[in-house]
This record gives structure tokens, C-alpha cells and sequence, in this order.
């Protein structure tokens, strides 16, 4: 399997748990409305465009994207999806944190390029971070 076909097999993969995921909290929804807002997501997610990200051909973040990023605390992945973040997955013995671009580090993302380093001020302080590579 080449990495192209991996990283869109994990991406998927991805997918699969989160539409699970909303797909059970929608069926125990009690609040009409908050069923109806998880039954757009599942609908979004299954939907969701399937290409993968190429690096070599100048390709910029946009959801959906597996990213690898690196942080002063270390490597991590996240999952950058267009809506239904602020969850931790745990896909190939790795974490994965689902954003938004609504979030701070989903909208520092957008645009982005493989090795682009930033800034992101949170808390009174900053943080930095450096694209490693879509996987």
C-alpha cells in the first residue's frame, strides 16, 4: 500500500468512528433538536470529500486533513474535520485531536503548507507550532 493510500485509508478509518459516534449519540438524543443537529453531522461526515493532501504538490491544509504537527511538548496528530470537533481519538496507537475550523489551532491551520511553522497566543501565552506532514 503506498502512504498516499494509507493516509486515506486512516482518514476513512477516521470518518468511520465519528459517524459511529454521532450516529449512537443521536439515537440516545432526547432533546429533539440536538438529534436533529447530530443527524446533519452524520450526514456531513459521510459526505465529507475524499482526496488526499499532497505535500510534494504544494497542497494546503483544508478539511478534511490528517496532520502531523510538532509542539514545544512533542509530535501529535490531528484531524482537522468541518464541523463536530473537540474530541480525542485513539486511531494506530496514536491520539488523535478532532478540530474545527472554528477552533484557534483549527483556523491557524487553514492555508497551511507542510513544514509552515506559527504562532498561536492562548492564555497569555504563545505557542508554537511547525506542520511535519499530512499522514
Amino acid at each position: 500500500m503506498s502512504d498516499a493510500q494509507r493516509m486515506e485509508q486512516e482518514k476513512l478509518e477516521l470518518i468511520e468512528i465519528l459517524v459511529n459516534e454521532f450516529s449512537e449519540r443521536q439515537k440516545n438524543a432526547e432533546n429533539p433538536e440536538e438529534k436533529a443537529a447530530l443527524g446533519r453531522q452524520v450526514l456531513q461526515y459521510r459526505f465529507l470529500p475524499r482526496r488526499v493532501l499532497n505535500a510534494a504538490a504544494g497542497d494546503v491544509i483544508v478539511p478534511p486533513a490528517l496532520i502531523r504537527l510538532q509542539h514545544e511538548r512533542g509530535e501529535f496528530r490531528v484531524f482537522l474535520v468541518p464541523g463536530g470537533g473537540g474530541q480525542i481519538l485513539h486511531h494506530a496507537g496514536h491520539p488523535v485531536q478532532v478540530l474545527t475550523p472554528q477552533s484557534p489551532l483549527g483556523d491557524a491551520l487553514l492555508g497551511k503548507s507542510v513544514e509552515a511553522s506559527f504562532e498561536l497566543a492562548s492564555g497569555g501565552s504563545v505557542r508554537r507550532f511547525k506542520v511535519l506532514g499530512f499522514c
